[in-house]
């Protein structure tokens, strides 16, 4: 759990769950309550906090007015597994913010870390600080996405080079429903983000809030278009694939075919040696016969040779 008490001139604090019950919200401050469900249901919350905000926690993605305060949950990348997803709820009002959620969805230490000990977020309101919490889910969801295409990038490159040292339409299916699981994520932001900048939505915000939320929307439209990008990379993985098994099977059919050929003529030569006619060479007896079979060995090895290169000529 965390629990962040901004000041507009610094002074910020970090409070233990005791300090909430006398803490005054300020115009000039903002409270960040940052914790699981569980401990967030046994926090005695300021006086300044809506009784109604301890217990609007949304089952499924969306958003939610009330008369002081707003609801928005969101799914979020989960740290356990990198096909399914956690809800972050988050509860905004004017000088507070109250981030619920399991996992990764409230894992936001780096970003707290990396703050100084003063800083001006208290002149910050709710509704911008969770913006900025749902655009740092954006970020590892950028995160994500070149990490999957970094995975792809060795993988084209083990396909060009025919260096596979894995099943490579096994390692394309993975990365597919990694992609389709990113699609589902960001399609689910839509409706969300949609809700947030509508005009009729809060009516009476502040101008700077609104633009913080433009925002978020326009960097929702970029990682949109980043996904659409990724799948069709994966697409074009599998097509490049496809072409590199295609040439490898024109290389081995060549190759079977100079095979085949020299097969035909060993043949040809056992048939004619099989012939009851009356030469010279069918009367050498146990020297026409090495002659016949080294002959055939030289145009087997003869064959090999020319097979085997030609397998290898890309």
């Amino acid at each position: 759990m965390q629990i962040q008490f901004y000041k507009a001139r610094g002074h910020d604090r970090t409070l233990e769950p005791k300090d909430l019950v006398r803490l005054r919200i300020t115009s000039d401050s903002l409270l960040w309550i940052n914790a699981t469900p569980a401990a967030f249901g046994k926090l005695t919350l300021p006086k300044a906090i809506d009784a109604g905000a301890a217990t609007c926690r949304l089952k499924d993605f969306g958003v939610r007015v009330h008369e002081t305060f707003f609801c928005v949950a969101i799914p979020v990348l989960s740290t356990r597994n990198a096909e399914k997803t956690e809800l972050l709820n988050l509860i905004v009002g004017q000088d507070w913010l109250c981030s619920i959620g399991e996992g990764r969805a409230i894992d936001f230490e780096e970003m707290v870390r990396h703050e100084a000990n003063d800083t001006t977020k208290g002149n910050l309101t709710g509704t911008t600080l969770a913006a900025a919490l749902v655009a740092e889910h954006f970020s590892r969801v950028h995160d994500r996405i070149h990490a999957i295409n970094r995975e792809i990038d060795r993988l084209e490159e083990s396909v060009l080079t025919s260096r596979e040292r894995t099943n490579t339409l096994q390692v394309m299916a993975v990365l597919r429903r990694q992609v389709s699981r990113l699609r589902e994520l960001v399609d689910a932001y839509r409706a969300v983000i949609h809700a947030l900048t509508r005009p009729d939505f809060l009516p009476d915000m502040a101008p700077d809030d609104k633009v913080h939320l433009e925002h978020l929307q326009a960097g929702y439209e970029r990682l949109e278009d980043e996904v659409a990008r990724l799948r069709d990379t994966v697409v074009a993985s599998f097509e490049l694939y496809a072409t590199r098994v295609a040439q490898d099977t024109n290389r081995l059919l060549r190759t079977l075919t100079f095979f085949t050929i020299g097969i035909g003529v060993i043949g040809a030569l056992a048939g004619i040696f099989g012939m009851n006619f009356e030469t010279p060479l069918f009367k050498e007896g146990h020297s026409g016969f090495l002659i016949a079979t080294v002959v055939m060995g030289a145009v087997l090895v003869g064959t090999a040779i020319v097979a085997i290169r030609s397998y290898r000529k890309p």
